[in-house]
């Protein structure tokens, strides 16, 4: 996917999500790094083999553990990021698509995951890097920081490694 219309996308979904979570540029390209390790930003929308699913990788259990939560902490939160969710279409196999096929809906939830996490999200890339792999993939995955890192600048920026 093109970085600039991603990065549009997720622009607006936060300001969308002001005030119940406060909007930041840092986020934003928090959200970028993500996306850009996880799926290449948007190259792979389902893991093959595994669960995890959209642009951000989330897998179904992360989701339903996140909309729990959200559900008992921030009930406008929740109702917000609701308000994304299209609704099952039984034309599409499978039902409820929203961690696939729409986009808003899974930048509403990669951010409510971070909210869960304690601390700011940091300014400096490299450091989001890190708070990407402690928080988002955890010690116990694939990624490490620096190939966050690394993602970001190729898929993001366009620069070549």
């Amino acid at each position: 996917m093109d970085a600039k219309q991603v990065r549009q996308l997720i622009t607006e979904t936060l300001q969308y999500l002001t005030p119940e979570i406060p909007f930041s540029t840092d986020a934003v390209e928090l959200l970028l790094l993500t996306a850009a390790q996880e799926s290449q930003l948007g190259r792979w929308i389902k893991q093959a083999p595994g669960p995890a699913r959209g642009i951000f990788q989330m897998e179904p259990a992360t989701e339903r553990d996140l909309l729990a939560w959200l559900a008992r902490q921030h009930p406008d939160l929740h109702v917000k990021i609701m308000a994304l969710n299209v609704k099952a279409d039984d034309n599409l196999p499978g039902g409820d698509r929203d961690m696939i096929f729409n986009l808003a809906y899974q930048a509403a939830m990669a951010r409510a995951n971070y909210l869960r996490f304690p601390g700011g999200i940091p300014a400096d890339r490299a450091e989001q890097a890190i708070y990407y792999k402690k928080y988002w993939n955890t010690p116990a995955g694939a990624a490490t920081a620096a190939e966050a890192l690394t993602a970001y600048q190729w898929y993001v920026l366009g620069k070549k490694a």
